[in-house]
């Protein structure tokens, strides 16, 4: 429980309130508070501020900008590469400009909507939302370690997070930027073509060994993902539980993958280098692991060389579930093979896919009452 003690100084009057210790440095923390013209006002202002500590959160001199550094760098070291680089990126760009001279226990929930409304006039919906789970996630971090009682996040209004209409590209489309990739030697060749025939993440590409391929059973195992973190590649789990998955390629996609691994063993025993499962699927020339960023890079040159939509590398992932969607694979099926964490997820994404199944489903329905009606 805070404690307070009035202070008499040369030009006033103040006061010291003692508020237990800090549970992240583990000092005890005072509070002062200096200015005041009569020991009565000192009083009554002190006798506020206990108040003020019982029934919400222990004043604090820290600002919002503050904390959010402490929890980037001491908070948030478990956390995966993409997410701590996410977290980073909504900090410094767009809440600390906004939010982060106020301080962290005078933050509010107008505050915050306020932020909100700013940012949804020239950012997408998701993005906004984005900066809201990245806020809420230093929050509630706060709270736990008691630097917060309370969390002004229950009573904002949560942005809408409607998922944008992807991308996509048809069979003709694809083919013609497989072509063209493989044609001018470019490494994003391999990268897209497991994306669009397998519905692989970036990361996921990225960390295919050959220990994950069976030839023989048309089967990739997805374990885990490689991604670069301040300049470092880093091996990791996939996304979710559910990204941990096995996905059957068809005939034509082996028979490449076949020839790429030929082609690699070949690479190696010009290199004198001994050959290990372990070894990236895609490689550059050099025996290297590419940057992810190459992958999306090169689709992007195919794409404008060919005057064909630009679309974005993860958009080839959705361009092979959208193809099985209205090829008619059911709902279940492609939310495993994507590695969703749940089939609502799928539906969500995809619901502008759905939509069109639903009304060839009633198209076909109407056709086979009519010829029921017709018989009778």
């Amino acid at each position: 429980m805070a404690t307070g003690r009035i202070i008499e100084r040369k030009n006033g009057y103040g006061y010291v309130i003692s508020a237990g210790r800090d549970p992240v440095t583990g000092k005890y923390k005072q509070i002062w508070r200096t200015g005041f013209k009569t020991k009565a006002e000192a009083r009554e202002r002190l006798r506020r501020h206990l108040n003020e500590i019982a029934d919400g959160n222990t004043p604090t001199d820290m600002t919002v900008s503050e904390w959010l550094k402490r929890w980037l760098n001491s908070e948030c070291i478990d956390m995966k590469p993409s997410t701590i680089t996410s977290y980073e990126l909504c900090v410094n760009r767009y809440l600390n400009p906004r939010i982060g001279n106020i301080r962290l226990d005078k933050l509010n929930h107008t505050d915050i909507n306020r932020m909100y409304a700013h940012y949804l006039k020239s950012l997408s919906s998701v993005t906004v939302h984005r900066i809201h789970r990245t806020l809420k996630a230093a929050l509630n971090r706060a709270i736990k370690r008691g630097i917060l009682n309370d969390s002004p996040m229950k009573r904002v209004d949560v942005p809408d997070r409607r998922s944008p209409k992807r991308n996509t590209l048809n069979v003709r489309q694809a083919k013609l930027m497989m072509e063209w990739l493989k044609h001018k030697g470019y490494v994003a060749y391999y990268g897209a073509f497991l994306a669009t025939y397998g519905g692989l993440r970036l990361g996921e590409v990225c960390g295919l060994q050959w220990r994950d391929v069976d030839l023989e059973r048309s089967t990739l195992y997805i374990r885990r993902a490689r991604q670069r973190h301040k300049r470092r590649d880093i091996l990791i789990e996939p996304k979710t539980a559910d990204s941990t998955r096995d996905i059957v390629l068809p005939e034509f996609a082996i028979n490449e993958m076949t020839a790429w691994k030929a082609r690699l063993k070949n690479e190696m025993d010009i290199a004198g280098k001994p050959w290990s499962d372990e070894e990236y699927v895609v490689q550059l020339p050099g025996l290297k692991a590419p940057e992810p960023h190459a992958f999306a890079q090169g689709v992007k040159s195919a794409l404008a060389a060919l005057g064909l939509p630009i679309i974005t590398f993860h958009d080839l992932r959705h361009t092979h579930a959208t193809w099985l969607l209205e090829s008619g694979v059911d709902l279940k099926t492609v939310s495993q093979r994507l590695g969703h964490s749940s089939i609502a997820v799928t539906a969500d994404v995809y619901s502008h896919v759905t939509r069109k199944m639903q009304k060839e489903a009633m198209s076909k329905l109407e056709k086979m009452i009519g010829l029921e009606q017709a018989e009778k």
